[in-house]
């Protein structure tokens, strides 16, 4: 039968029954989960199926697994570590922090854990644990930490998880920090050894001492000087650090306790030093309140000023001069400097002194020192002296190019170079006059054009040697007049004048000019005018009118005015006046009524009906001219108006006017003049009540015609259907109306053309009169309008005004340039205007609506400098153009660009004349002018002023570039830095010329000795001459010299050194040796130096006498006479019999001295460097230098020769400048750091000695937070910083000098935040224990083993670098200290250890505690017998183990047998069974384990919950608690079927 079997893969209490049927048993199979029953006996399986769940035998039910533990019904894997860290740090400040809780966190939720234990190990050292907190945290509480010392300490937990029973621990370091600074305290300098500075204590301690400052002690609770403090020798600030005992229930610690700085306060124990005995200045003559220059022999300036190793005040200098008033010098202190003066009203005369000498002294208001002051009078070269203060000359001024006269100085000066003078024009020439050198003046212009009568110049003269020097005088030079006639300012005058008497005032007023000299005949004239009407005043040339003008007569006048000067003869000129009257209001108007109208009834009703026309008219023109009228009402009553045509119609409509009845109006005309006239007319309107109408229809009738168009008696209105009575008549009232318009038969005519522009509308009064015998009449108005049609074209505006425009390049886009505005006479439909530029590709825009033109990009006159615009305005049917013309103008907006020389790079020749490099620099611009100029070292120069060629597209310069003499010898490498300018920008261009050598040298000997005496024996190989000197101007292979040597068959010579040895001996007693040195140049060059070798038997030799040793030079200078030695030789009995020779000295290996061959007197000819010595070690270390002397004699009639070494010391000179040893020197601080903490050292050197070296430091400018130590360049800090949460940079400038130089250094300080505390531990002393069995690797466990540091520091620990026997590791939560080796036997009882705790921040800082260890247990055997002992125990535990072993393996054997028997009786039963299940099933089986055992249990206990056994243990590559086996001893596994 068919079977299946359904699975559960969840923890559901899901049980299935499956029956399996065989042919002889039916099997059931149920599948279980965590907590059921489970079976595998009596044919019925239950299965357990959750993962993680094995079946327990002995409860018979699912359990967890040996990974997992139970909770909440579920298998939750076992924990890796119950604490959260397995090492932790923590830190206590020291007398702070009473009662302190310290937290550690627990990897598991405390609710699932039970019966929890915690301990503490060790105990009892004023720390305790306080149980697990809310945060599931076990808290630990440090109630005192005076008595704690840092030490690790380790936190045990064990509880029950889930059932299972398991356990931790974890090490913290508890380190206790002590870090505090006292105040400080001070002494004064040089007190006596024991001197009491100040009381020192603090509660609790005792037993005070300095850790670190020697010079300190403690006695009781006082501190105590250990020696004599000298604050220039030593330090001016001493930080200390103290330990002291503390003592509390019997127990004692002693710890650090803090630090004390001790300053050391300054006296005045040191003098003023001057660096030099002596000082050499000079001052120029006739030079008032100069100072005085001061200079070593080396030409150097030097400064007089002296050292003082003591501090402000106590080094305050006051410098004064020996010779009081009679000195014609001052003193002034500068700072430490003393600078001399010429007193403001002596005169210092070189030809009556040549130099003074007194003594300058520095006091330091106790202490004095004096120096030499030796002062040289400079002879100045004085220029020449003219022999008038004032020269006068005439010339004409028409004169040109012609002598003027002779300006004369005389130079009195002897020396022949002194007396190249050179004249010149200062001022007043304004480019008329020029001056020769021999004092020639000529005129090179007339003056005409410059209207002076004389000219004041003022002309010098000048030594070409001394420019700058030079004496004045004035030259007047008489101009001459020369007639000319009277100028008129205009060629043509234009008066406007009120017709009337106003001309008699004035009418305006002519003006002439004499350009001849004023205040003289020719400069005289006088106006006059030929004229019946007008007049001109002579002097001023006001012109008036004699009678009135009137305007009505004439409007213009022509006249003709005449200026004569009084020149000899008179000379005149003339000019036009055209004078034009304005019309005065003097006419009245002229009024006509003509005939009185009469009127219907009917009409008079009618508003707006014409009733008749009034003429009037006015001489006046203009405003004068022009008419108005105006009706005064009648009885009141407004009945009738007027119109300004004169136009007379009923004003409003009114029927209650009474008929038959006469009107009278009264009709004003008056004109628009200023102070207007008026006429005054009645006007007679009678009404009349004949008929209802009036003879027109309508009073008013409207007709358009159109502009342009030809009218030929063109018919316009028929009246005939618009008058009343066919009999009336009809008139053209209007006489303006007759040119264009006529009547025929009632019907109106047009002729003409008409143009709207001129007149838009024509208005025509018609009248009608009644002929049938009826005296009526009536008046009607035509207007006429004409029609507008598109005839005129627009017109641009200005045209002149904005044909040509100038803008400067670089203006923006959008800036507005002009805007083209037109006007059309047509009405405004027709004037609807479009804008356009019709130029294409221009950077212009313009604004078809308004006209506005605006740039549309950035103008640049390098790249188009004109632009022609056409500008088009057009109104749809007419267009006008306008040509604008817009130039761009030049702004110096580019560099030059030097083209030429193109190359960067040239090669030169020394020594030959070489071709001219053209130069070539272009502008784009084409303003400013281009120059040039070479830096200083550049061996071209430019002899010519550039050729400048300024066109539109810019300027270029042109010139050429000559060459200088080039010596190899003297430099071999030039940078020429070519500058142009324009003015505004700058280019450079470098071109590096090498100049290349030649072979132009030839090798020079230097002291090769003339005669050598060599005592024998002499062995061949024996050196005759250890170097031969000789060098070679020339470089590469030119300069590289080999030596020979003739005769060969005697000496050799090495070829490089010219080392001379011995071959053989030779024959001659005397022989010349040659030896040559050649370059290795083409052609090579050679020189050629002979040595005469005396070879002599022994024999007396000259000894020196009377040597001094205290000989002294000073750098950089030369010394004649120096030191005088003698020789004097014993044994030499002379042929006159006396006992004396006669020596010659020479010096052997110094070319900077040389001596008297004779007499012995030693000179120093070149002056010596002293740094260059010493760096070449050349002087012993008292400074001094060794010099060889020689002296020979031929005494006896055989020569003889000596050596002798002097030592003579090199004394400083201030020939060096000080030197910073950094660009920019960075320094680093923390912010915690106290006031007068040092901060740095400024980095600068000196090579001079001490005195003449770095003297003192200042800073630039204020400092805020610093100050600068002025004799150690020492940085301290003068200001505590403010709280930094980030560095912050501080720049400083600190002036560094010695006695003469000074420059300036650069220190960037960078202010980190606080590494304000070192680490400190728990306790400065740990005590604990080792075994004395203890082996290799065991840690030491040490309570509260830790450092703490309150800045949050990392913490690294270390031993003392001579410990052997412990090695330390560093973590985060303490060190680890480990045995190297095993404990011997031999190990002493008590082990002091050190351990030190380094933080990682600048400047690092150190906390330190010691560690005693007790070796604790004993052997009672002596090392040799203890090793036999150990040996027989370890070979005994061996056979242990191999006979446990066995015995194990054997009961395991028997075991496996009774099981192996027990399954074969039930393995054919079973066999088909087992096997139909599992396949069935597909599950694969269970698999256990085997059985973990004891001994490796590395961690944890084995531990029993409910029956069964589990293992658990620490996984030492990752730390995680795990279990080694969960197979339950009473379950044996499962027996699969094969």
């Amino acid at each position: 039968m068919a079977n299946s079997i359904s699975q559960s893969n969840n923890a559901m209490n899901i049980g299935i029954n499956i029956i399996i049927v065989s042919a002889y048993i039916v099997y059931e199979v149920t599948n279980v989960t965590l907590g059921d029953e489970c079976s595998f006996d009596n044919d019925i399986y239950k299965i357990c199926i959750d993962p993680d769940t094995v079946c327990s035998k002995t409860e018979g039910k699912c359990k967890c697994d040996r990974n997992h533990a139970e909770i909440d019904g579920q298998c939750v894997e076992l924990p890796d570590k119950l604490f959260s860290n397995k090492y932790e740090y923590q830190a206590i400040l020291a007398n702070q922090e009473p009662n302190k809780v310290l937290n550690f966190s627990l990897n598991v939720p405390q609710e699932y854990l039970r019966d929890t234990k915690l301990e503490l190990i060790p105990q009892g050292r004023k720390i305790e644990v306080n149980g697990i907190n809310e945060n599931n945290e076990v808290q630990v509480i440090v109630s005192d930490t005076k008595l704690l010392q840092s030490e690790v300490m380790m936190l045990k937990v064990e509880t029950i998880y889930g059932g299972v029973k398991v356990h931790d621990s974890m090490l913290f370091k508890l380190e206790i920090v002590i870090n505090e600074t006292f105040d400080s305290i001070s002494i004064e300098e040089e007190k006596p050894n024991g001197t009491r500075i100040d009381d020192f204590s603090l509660p609790g301690f005792k037993d005070f001492e300095f850790v670190d400052c020697p010079e300190f002690t403690f006695k009781q609770n006082t501190i105590y000087t250990n020696k004599i403090l000298d604050r220039e020798r030593g330090n001016s600030e001493y930080h200390c650090k103290i330990k002291a005992t503390f003592e509390k229930d019997n127990q004692c610690t002693f710890r650090d306790v803090g630090s004390v700085i001790i300053s050391i306060e300054d006296i005045n124990d040191n003098p003023p030093v001057f660096p030099r005995q002596t000082y050499f200045g000079k001052v120029k003559e006739n030079d008032p309140e100069a100072v005085v220059l001061f200079q070593d022999t080396s030409g150097k300036s030097v400064k007089i000023t002296t050292a003082d190793r003591d501090i402000t005040p106590n080094n305050n200098i006051t410098y004064t001069l020996s010779g009081g008033d009679d000195l014609p010098f001052s003193l002034t202190n500068n700072d430490r400097d003393a600078v001399i003066k010429v007193k403001r009203n002596s005169k210092i005369d070189k030809e009556t002194k040549d130099n003074y000498i007194f003594i300058i002294e520095a006091s330091d208001g106790i202490n004095k020192n004096s120096a030499t002051v030796t002062i040289e009078i400079i002879d100045v070269n004085e220029p020449a002296k003219f022999t008038k203060k004032n020269y006068t000359f005439n010339v004409s001024e028409d004169d040109s190019n012609v002598f003027v006269g002779y300006v004369i100085a005389v130079d009195e000066d002897k020396n022949e170079k002194y007396r190249k003078n050179k004249y010149n024009i200062l001022s007043g020439s304004f480019g008329y006059f020029e001056i020769t050198q021999n004092g020639s003046l000529y005129l090179k212009n007339t003056t005409r054009q410059k209207q002076t009568l004389f000219f004041e110049l003022i002309v010098s003269v000048s030594d070409e040697n001394l420019p700058e020097e030079r004496e004045t005088t004035n030259v007047t030079i008489r101009v001459t007049d020369v007639n000319e006639s009277p100028k008129f300012n205009q060629s043509l005058y234009n008066f406007i004048i009120l017709e009337g008497d106003a001309c008699k005032d004035g009418m305006g007023q002519v003006y002439a000019y004499e350009i001849d000299f004023k205040d003289t005949a020719n400069s005289i004239f006088k106006f006059s005018i030929e004229s019946n009407l007008f007049n001109v005043d002579p002097e001023t040339g006001n012109i008036t009118c004699k009678n009135s003008l009137d305007y009505e007569q004439k409007t213009e006048y022509e006249l003709e005015v005449k200026a004569v000067d009084k020149g000899s003869p008179p000379l005149s000129s003339t000019t036009k006046v055209l004078v034009k009257l304005e019309d005065a209001n003097d006419n009245d108007p002229i009024l006509d009524v003509g005939t009185n109208p009469v009127i219907l009834c009917s009409n008079i009703r009618i508003k707006g009906k014409p009733i008749t026309v009034v003429r009037a008219s006015d001489a006046d023109s203009g405003l004068n001219g022009q008419l108005t009228f105006s009706i005064t009402k009648i009885n009141g009553e407004d009945i009738f108006g007027i119109d300004d045509s004169g136009l007379v119609f009923v004003k409003e409509e009114n029927n209650t006017l009474e008929c038959n009845k006469n009107y009278t109006v009264e009709i004003t005309c008056s004109d628009n003049g200023v102070n207007p006239r008026s006429v005054r007319r009645n006007l007679k309107v009678s009404v009349s009540a004949q008929g209802i109408k009036g003879l027109f229809k309508e009073t008013e009738f409207v007709f358009n015609i159109t502009e342009g168009v030809e009218y030929t008696n063109f018919l316009g209105i028929d009246f005939n259907q618009d008058v009343v009575s066919p009999t009336a008549q009809l008139f053209i009232v209007d006489r303006d109306a007759a040119l264009h318009f006529s009547l025929r038969n009632k019907t109106l005519i047009i002729n003409g053309i008409f143009d709207r522009e001129n007149k838009s509308e024509y208005r025509i009064i018609l009248k009608a009169t009644e002929t049938s015998g009826v005296n009526k009449s009536d008046i009607a108005v035509i207007r006429i309008h004409i029609i507008d049609v598109n005839d005129n074209p627009p017109v641009i505006t200005d045209k002149n005004y904005i044909r040509y425009l100038s803008l400067y390049e670089g203006m923006k886009i959008g800036k507005p340039l002009i805007r083209v505005e037109a006007s059309d006479a047509d009405e405004t439909k027709n004037t609807l205007f479009t804008y356009s530029l019709l130029t294409p590709n221009i950077p212009f825009i313009i604004n078809s609506a308004t006209g506005n033109i605006i740039t549309s990009e950035i103008l640049d006159r390098e790249k188009t400098s004109i632009y022609h615009l056409l500008v088009s305005v057009t109104d749809g049917n007419f267009t006008d153009v306008a040509y604008i013309t817009v130039e761009i103008k030049d702004v110096n907006d580019n560099p030059p660009v030097i083209q030429d020389p193109g190359f960067k790079t040239i090669n030169v020749t020394e020594n030959l004349v070489h071709q001219a490099i053209p130069i070539k620099i272009r502008d784009e611009d084409s303003i400013g002018s281009i120059n040039i100029n070479l830096n200083r070292n550049c061996p071209l120069s430019l002899n010519n002023p550039l050729s400048s060629n300024v066109q539109q597209s810019g300027s270029i310069a042109t010139g050429e570039l000559n060459f200088k003499s080039l010596d190899y010898e003297e430099q071999t490498k030039y940078e020429c830095i070519i500058t142009a300018t324009d003015g505004n920008y700058t280019t450079n261009k470098t071109l590096v010329i090498n100049v290349v050598d030649v072979n132009d040298n030839s090798p020079v000997f230097r002291m090769i000795p003339g005669e050598i005496r060599v005592d024998v024996p002499v062995n061949p190989g024996d050196i005759l001459v250890d170097m031969i000197n000789a060098t070679d101007a020339d470089s590469g292979s030119n300069g590289q010299i080999m030596f020979s040597v003739e005769p060969e068959e005697y000496y050799e010579i090495n070829k490089n050194t010219g080392e001379i040895r011995f071959k053989s001996l030779q024959n001659d007693s005397t022989l010349v040796i040659t030896i040559t040195a050649t370059d290795s140049g083409i052609p090579p060059k050679s020189s050629v130096a002979k040595i005469n070798v005396t070879i002599s038997n022994d024999r007396p030799k000259p000894e020196f006498i009377g040597l001094r040793d205290d000989l002294e030079v000073t750098e950089n200078n030369v010394y004649q006479n120096l030191y005088t030695v003698k020789a004097n030789i014993s044994n030499i009995t002379l042929a006159n019999g006396e006992r004396q020779c006669e020596f010659q000295y020479s010096i052997k290996g110094n070319s900077n001295f040389e001596i008297d061959e004779k007499g012995g007197n030693i000179s120093l000819v070149k002056a010596l460097d002293r740094e260059e010595l010493v760096s070449l070690d050349r002087l012993d270390r008292l400074g001094r230098l060794g010099l060889v002397v020689v002296a020979k004699t031929e005494c006896g009639n055989f020569p003889v020769s000596s050596s002798t070494t002097l030592f003579i010391t090199i004394m400083d000179e201030n020939d060096n400048k000080p030197e910073c040893k950094q660009q920019l020197q960075r320094i680093e601080i923390l912010q915690s750091l106290s006031i007068n903490d040092k901060v740095g050292q400024i980095e600068a050197k000196d090579d001079d000695d001490e005195y003449n070296g770095i003297q003192t430091y200042a800073a630039t400018s204020t400092l805020e937070y610093f100050f600068i130590n002025p004799k150690t360049g020492l940085i301290s800090l003068k200001k505590k910083f403010p709280t930094l949460r980030k560095a912050k940079d501080y720049l400083i400038s600190a002036l560094v000098a010695d006695p003469n130089n000074n420059l300036v250094c650069n220190i960037s300080i960078t202010v980190n935040p606080d590494n304000f505390n070192a680490p400190v531990f728990s306790q400065s002393k740990y005590t604990t224990s080792l075994d004395i069995g203890a082996k290799k690797g065991e840690v030491l466990v040490v309570d509260d083993l830790k450092a703490s540091d309150k800045d949050n520091d990392t913490i690294t620990y270390n031993l003392d670098p001579e410990e052997r026997l412990f090695r330390i590791n560093s973590s985060t939560n303490g060190p680890i200290i480990t045995l190297t080796s095993d404990i011997k036997v031999d190990t002493q009882t008590v082990i002091i250890l050190k351990v030190y705790a380094v933080d990682d921040v600048s400047p690092i800082k150190t906390g330190t505690c010691t560690i005693e260890i007790a070796i604790e247990g004993q052997f009672c055997l002596q090392e040799s017998s203890y090793r036999g002992v150990k040996a027989d125990a370890e070979t005994a535990t061996l056979f242990q183990i191999l006979f446990y072993g066995m015995l194990s393996a054997l009961s395991l054997c028997v075991v496996l047998l009774v099981i192996l028997c027990y399954k074969w009786r039930t393995l054919s039963r079973e066999k088909t069974k087992k096997f139909t299940l599992y396949k069935t099933m597909n599950r694969r089986p269970q698999v256990y384990d085997e059985v973990g055992h004891a001994e490796d249990n590395r961690g944890f206990d084995a531990v029993s919950v409910d029956g069964s056994n589990y293992y658990y243990t620490i996984d030492a590559h990752n730390d995680k608690l795990s279990t080694r086996s969960a197979v339950m001893f009473n379950e044996p596994p499962p027996d699969y079927p094969n």
